[in-house]
């Protein structure tokens, strides 16, 4: 029995050096970005798809509707404008924040505000973005279709529309005799919308956490829940914006002849060369 024991020790150790020995050899991958399906070779010979055979949301589509969609391609201009809509979540989790009238609370206009502005910048920095735009709340009922979102898009002359919503939910843990800490999960789920043909060639659910431990200047514990789901909500929106701005850059860009432009686009031409 003692011998069996030594053997399973020494078998063990042994794959261990195994394992070690092969990582570095190889070396550690920590995940490759993923690519987009409308960046293959077989994709781009696709015909294009030039309108939407999407004629409601109520109405389903035909056959043949359903074969040409598949068998076409997406082309995105080389410079495009994106315009956001949030999906609004439940309002309880505001209101164990923020109270019934959370809505006034200069606290949470702040912060509903820094989840615009974080998905908003991230994705600014793809150099196929021109504008980044927000849907007017007024033009969009509280739960909008997709043809609704589209044509609100359209009278922004936005080629894309991010539509995005967040969930989150926080755990307490309390601790004797040291900090009680709180840590929030969050769920970000986001996809892009062609506005032209209606076509979603980009879909991600992200979802990040973060601890947050009780500090001296939060009024009570609740703060520091609310802080731990704020920093965790943007984590996820960081990390949508930059996946996002990764499938971008894989999207081909249409090549344009100088000897195609009219005397008055060179400039315009020059300049697109040099953005």
């Amino acid at each position: 029995m003692k011998n069996l024991t030594e053997m399973r020790a020494v078998f063990s150790l042994l794959l261990f050096f195994i394992l070690l020995l092969t990582v570095a050899q190889t070396g550690y991958s920590g995940g490759s970005a993923e690519k987009a399906m409308v960046s293959s070779p077989e994709y781009q010979e696709r015909p294009v798809l030039e309108s939407s055979l999407f004629r409601s949301d109520k109405d389903s589509l035909g056959e043949d509707a359903i074969q040409r969609i598949l068998s076409s391609k997406l082309v995105v201009p080389n410079i495009i404008s994106i315009a956001l809509y949030r999906i609004q979540e439940s309002p309880q989790q505001a209101i164990r924040y923020y109270g019934y009238g959370y809505w006034r609370s200069e606290e949470y206009l702040k912060v509903q505000q820094s989840f615009i502005s974080t998905i908003a910048d991230e994705i600014s920095r793809s150099d196929r973005v021109l504008e980044v735009v927000s849907l007017p709340s007024l033009l969009t009922p509280k739960e909008p279709t997709i043809a609704v979102i589209r044509e609100t898009s359209v009278r922004l002359q936005a080629d894309m529309v991010m539509v995005f919503t967040i969930t989150s939910d926080v755990y307490e843990k309390y601790r004797m005799f040291q900090t009680n800490q709180a840590k929030a999960y969050c769920t970000c789920e986001g996809f892009l919308l062609d506005v032209r043909n209606g076509l979603i060639p980009f879909s991600r659910i992200v979802t990040r956490e973060y601890l947050a431990s009780k500090e001296k200047n939060d009024a009570n514990f609740n703060e520091t829940m609310a802080r731990a789901e704020r920093e965790a909500a943007l984590l996820s929106l960081k990390a949508l914006g930059e996946q996002t701005v990764e499938f971008l850059s894989q999207l081909p860009r249409a090549v344009t002849s100088a000897q195609n432009l009219q005397p008055l686009d060179m400039d315009m031409y020059q300049e697109l060369l040099e953005f």
